[in-house]
């Protein structure tokens, strides 16, 4: 998403805000950050996110402290149900108010004082239990207790629930006497989402109230929310839940001490917010609350040998419909129970989840290389990948992250997410896919949405198919579908398969056949590439010639032969305009109007061989635009980048044979890999940042395209040893191979 849709979305947002509340907001919502976020040096705010806990239903995002940032439920895609928002970096906790998020904390009784210490607050080291799973293990450590806590964060594959498992370890010379262990929140229940306005699960959140509820018979803090969807005119029912293992002996339900429409701390109707109340070590035991809500709960540990554990255990359930929200709510505390007398052992749920990633990944290719970080960026992608599918439609988000909202499914990368798919054994997941995103698009001139043509989707889709973004359509994402639906057919041969979606590549091909600029053969100014002005540039083009060559594929393989025959010729016009106007004849490339060294021309577009001159000095300069990343942080040169991994996959396919050229594409993923990526947990933002001389990944991490492109960049520049014979066609490369069916069935077996 480029940094002007994120302002225009931050606008936008600051107009439904003015438009629901008049220009004097009751509710204090932030000028600068919210109603126009273009003032702020992150937009929208950094993203506090170090690693990702899902399992296609519930998705949880942590940051490197250990706080829950995110979780979001029912589905991946929307919506976020806890409290937390950043707003710069220089700032304690990213600007996020002390008692947002979710997180643990010990009190500490020295004998002499009494003290609480959220865990945050201690040093502070994460990582994943191994690449290939979604266990995580965050260690913090205070020398002046004396006291390690290791939490162990694991989510059953067949469960809505967190288990975080904590394990505080006390040295000889700690001289501590008791200690307790608090489970605090602020739950902000979400039930409703706005068509083409991704903000109400963070930029509206002090709209977002509910019911808290501290229930006795299970020993748990529960909340609960009922509202009408506005996105689909459907009843929904939200409950989250938070319980210890073993008994509490305090709780309390408060409200929040940070927020203006609660004030838990200084106003006497509303009961203290349960982070206040834990400073004295001492919670006071209030049961309710509605409105803007926090809870806590506590419990004595119990050292033996040096060693104390409990389990912290968070669960969510939902339902659509008429029915009471207690329902739900009753609903999660089943899944409570399950995980209190069923689940079993946090070891044991943590084999399960990794046997359950492993039988989705059984059939992934990995690179041929021992840089343990490109390994590690390869299984974090594909883990997040299979972890974030959502079954019931065959969405993948871009994202998990609300800041900025990337909880929705654009075309464009849905194109590379299938292709990875069909990589690694999953395509029926892409058949599921594409059928649905046929079923998406735009079919009708008169009644549908006056702003998109038929043939065309909108900018993104949450996972329930409701528009997500504000750009009406964009034609590089029409071309990209085109290709998506080929290339599945050409990875499987289903011709069934094919058939099913071929409606939906004639309504796309025909439209791209007539939207045609006369005057140059290039297509009509329109949206491309989440720009919000309308463009006519190599971005649009490039996959619109890509969509048509797939498309003429797919009618003569199903012998519609005026069909190919149109769209050819449209094609082999595209293409010429393409040279005419869009070859910076002095650069020596394609993109012209537009950034230089467009690297999807190299792939999955290339029109032409990569012994082209044309192709050949494309390549040179997309390499000199993306290497120049290389030098940083010590040449200082550059404060940002993004989407190197891109230029890697394109060059990794150009210079293939090329030993010399070859090895620079393998400093380039080295470097993504080893400077980009987070260390300890692999996750990558859109983007990167330059801050004080270390590179820090932005931008919405784990940003689930660039890391599947980084995937593939590293299959192509580092084959698997047991790969066979050369590719056959350069443009497919060693990909091809690997998605061949004698090679899948050599793995298989």
């Amino acid at each position: 998403m480029r940094p002007n849709l994120r302002v225009i979305l931050g606008v936008l947002a600051g107009v439904v805000t003015r438009l629901l509340f008049g220009r004097d907001d009751p509710f204090g919502i932030d000028e600068e950050e919210c109603r126009d976020p273009s003032r702020a040096p992150e937009v929208y705010g950094p993203t506090d996110i170090n690693a990702q806990i899902a399992n296609q239903r519930l998705a949880v995002a942590m940051n490197g402290e250990g706080s829950i940032t995110v979780f979001r439920y029912p589905t991946p895609s929307y919506y976020d149900q806890i409290k937390y928002r950043t707003s710069y970096r220089d700032r304690p906790l990213l600007g996020a108010e002390p008692n947002e998020g979710s997180f643990l904390g010990i009190v500490i009784d020295s004998g002499e004082q009494t003290v609480f210490e959220p865990l945050r607050r201690w040093e502070t080291s994460q990582e994943y239990a191994t690449t290939a799973t979604d266990t995580l293990v965050t260690t913090h450590t205070n020398d002046r207790w004396g006291l390690e806590a290791v939490v162990t964060d694991v989510m059953p594959p067949n469960l809505d629930g967190l288990v975080r498992n904590v394990e505080v370890r006390r040295t000889p010379e700690s001289g501590i006497e008791d200690a307790s262990l608090v489970a605090f929140e602020n739950f902000n229940l979400v039930c409703s989402k706005i068509k083409k306005l991704p903000v109400q699960d963070w930029c509206l959140e002090r709209l977002n109230t509910d019911t808290a509820r501290y229930l006795s018979e299970h020993d748990a803090i529960a909340h609960r929310k009922q509202r009408v969807d506005s996105s689909t005119d459907t009843r929904t029912s939200i409950a989250t839940l938070i319980a210890f293992e073993g008994r509490s002996t305090q709780h309390q339900v408060g409200g929040d001490a940070h927020e203006p429409t609660a004030r838990g701390t200084t106003n006497p109707s509303v009961p203290m917010d349960a982070f206040e109340d834990a400073e004295d070590g001492d919670l006071n035991g209030n049961t309710r609350f509605r409105g803007q809500t926090t809870g806590a709960l506590l419990t004595p540990l119990s050292f033996s040998d040096g060693v104390a554990t409990e389990r912290v255990f968070i669960t969510a359930a939902s339902s659509t419909g008429n029915g009471p929200p207690s329902d739900t709510r009753a609903r999660a505390v089943a899944k409570l129970k399950q995980l209190r007398n069923e689940a079993g052992s946090t070891d044991e749920i943590r084999q399960t989840k990794e046997e359950w990633i492993r039988d989705h990944l059984t059939n992934a290719p990995m690179p041929d290389t021992d840089n343990e970080a490109i390994l590690g960026v390869c299984e974090r992608a594909l883990v997040s990948l299979v972890t974030t599918f959502s079954p019931d439609h065959g969405a993948v988000v871009a994202s998990i992250a609300t800041q900025s909202p990337y909880g929705e499914d654009w075309p464009r990368d849905s194109a590379f997410f299938n292709y990875v798919l069909d990589l690694i054994g999953k395509s029926e997941w892409v058949t599921q896919r594409n059928e649905w995103f046929a079923t998406l698009q735009e079919r009708r001139l008169v009644g549908g949405d006056p702003l998109r043509p038929p043939g065309n989707w909108a900018m993104n889709y949450y996972a329930d198919g409701v528009p997500g973004g504000p750009i009406p359509w964009e034609i590089d994402e029409t071309g990209f579908m085109l290709w998506a639906f080929w290339d599945h057919y050409k990875a499987t041969g289903d011709r069934d398969y094919l058939e099913s979606v071929y409606d939906a590549i004639e309504r796309s091909a025909d439209f791209l056949t007539l939207w045609w600029d006369v005057g140059n053969d290039l297509h009509v100014r329109t949206w491309e590439d989440d720009n919000v002005e309308l463009r006519q540039t190599i971005v649009g083009a490039g996959p619109i010639w890509l969509g048509l060559d797939s498309a003429v594929k797919a009618a003569e393989e199903l012998g519609n032969r005026w069909d190919a025959t149109a769209w050819r010729y449209r094609r082999e016009r595209l293409g010429r305009g393409i040279e005419r106007v869009l070859f910076d004849g002095e650069g020596g490339f394609y993109g012209k109007r537009s950034r230089p060294g467009f690297p999807e021309q190299l792939w999955p577009i290339a029109f032409h061989g990569y012994d082209h001159p044309r192709m050949q000095s494309h390549a040179e300069r997309a390499w000199e635009n993306a290497s120049r990343s290389l030098a940083e942080p010590d040449a200082g040169e550059l404060s940002s980048g993004q989407y190197e991994p891109k230029f890697w996959l394109g060059l990794s396919k150009a210079w293939k044979g090329d030993e010399r050229s070859m090895d620079r594409v393998r400093d380039g993923i080295a470097w993504s890999a080893e400077r980009h990526a987070e260390p300890g947990t692999h996750v990558m933002g859109e983007a990167w940042r330059n801050i004080d001389g270390d590179i820090v990944s932005a931008v919405s991490q784990p940003h689930l395209w660039e890391m599947c492109l980084l995937y593939l960049a590293a299959l192509e520049a580092f084959p698997p040893a047991d790969v066979g014979e050369e590719p056959r066609s350069p443009f497919g490369g060693w990909l091809e191979v690997l998605r061949d069916d004698e090679f899948v069935r050599r793995i298989r077996a």
